[in-house]
């Protein structure tokens, strides 16, 4: 089966729907699929035999917005970027003559009438909440619609009134598992007798970081708990204000964004991970991973994260936005490392039962082959 992945971003930023894309595609190769990703020009290369990555030039969203009347507009200037990359990317998605095209932000929902033209079946992926005016009419030349989780799911039905098939967002098990702390990296951000708190995400408001700092200020110095937070973004001025605020210079520690593949050496020297997100997350995917390397995680109540934790299960679960509910979880987590361990245990089991790269190829695939052996142009669902 030819397939194309039409993602502008993959190949422009490191992200979660970024990563979705180059595990499915090397999934899909290995199961003797024809793989090809269109991204835009940009720094994300990844190593994977048999995907062919094509980039092109696009106008990026940050220099639309300099544009007075789009400054407020995020989703018009994200839709603009994505079709400043259509004139030279298109034609190699003709050529290609793909039996799937895979999008991934409904952005790109205009080049389903190409794809068609080819005798394409075009697949949305829903991976957030990116809508913007006219998607709902753009959306019937989608074939397709997959979501990342049942909370992503509802979302979708209720604005494209369209039941989508639920495939999970994946990981890697034999990468993310459980190992031995490096001693050396611990020792940078923490001295032996100090336990360490993480979080790992991008630097936005809505990711609720400003919470996880303000717990730990409510968490006696005398515990002696550090917080790193590895992430970047627009937000990164506004927390180092807090944590010159909160006079807390000495236990949070802003690391720059990690690529991937280093995550998972920082959840071994994590004693508890956190997730705070308290909008928009449609899938706990850092909380999956920290689970499958066996640490225990405090997460948000937030809908996306509640497929990953189960309170009293696989973790902890305290109400969104409340630092003092996550304050007194983080010290549940440090009084009793004999229960942590045990539920850090029981979500191994189950993320690597639930969501692993395997499990998500092959329920992707199975919505292909019900498209394709489908005679007319109507929905999967």
């Amino acid at each position: 089966m030819r397939i194309v992945h039409y993602n502008l971003t993959t190949t422009a930023k490191e992200g979660g729907v970024e990563t979705f894309v180059w595990e499915l595609s090397q999934l899909q190769v290995r199961r003797g699929h024809q793989v090809t990703i269109i991204g835009g020009a940009g720094h994300v290369e990844r190593a994977i035999s048999g995907v062919q990555v094509l980039r092109y030039p696009f106008i990026d969203r940050m220099i639309w917005r300099r544009m007075r009347p789009l400054r407020r507009h995020f989703e018009l200037t994200k839709l603009l970027e994505r079709l400043s990359m259509m004139p030279t990317a298109l034609p190699a998605l003709l050529q290609a003559r793909p039996a799937i095209v895979h999008l991934h932000k409904p952005y790109d929902f205009v080049i389903a009438p190409l794809a068609h033209a080819v005798g394409a079946k075009v697949v949305y992926h829903g991976h957030g909440e990116d809508f913007y005016p006219s998607d709902r009419w753009l959306v019937r030349g989608v074939d397709a619609i997959l979501s990342c989780s049942g909370y992503n799911a509802e979302t979708l039905i209720q604005h494209y009134g369209r039941v989508p098939t639920v495939v999970f967002n994946g990981f890697d098990p034999a990468h993310f598992a459980p190992q031995p702390p490096n001693l050396a990296l611990r020792a940078q951000w923490a001295r032996p007798d100090e336990p360490v708190a993480l979080w790992v995400g991008r630097l936005q408001p809505w990711k609720g970081i400003q919470y996880a700092i303000e717990a730990l200020a409510l968490v006696p110095p005398e515990r002696k708990l550090q917080l790193l937070i590895a992430g970047e973004g627009t937000y990164r001025a506004s927390l180092e204000a807090l944590i010159h605020r909160l006079q807390l210079q000495d236990r949070v520690h802003l690391l720059d964004a990690l690529p991937h593949r280093e995550v998972r050496r920082y959840f071994a020297i994590a004693d508890m991970v956190l997730g705070t997100s308290f909008a928009s997350e449609t899938f706990g995917m850092v909380l999956c991973e920290a689970l499958a390397c066996a640490r225990p995680v405090i997460s948000s109540d937030w809908a996306g994260f509640r497929e990953v934790v189960l309170d009293g299960v696989t973790g902890w679960v305290v109400p969104r936005q409340q630092p003092a509910a996550l304050a007194a979880a983080m010290l549940v987590v440090l009084d009793h490392p004999i229960e942590a361990a045990r539920r850090a245990e029981q979500g191994r089991a189950r993320v690597n039962q639930l969501f692993t790269w395997a499990a998500v190829t092959g329920r992707v695939e199975a919505v292909y082959e019900r498209l394709l052996a489908r005679r007319d142009t109507q929905s999967v669902v």
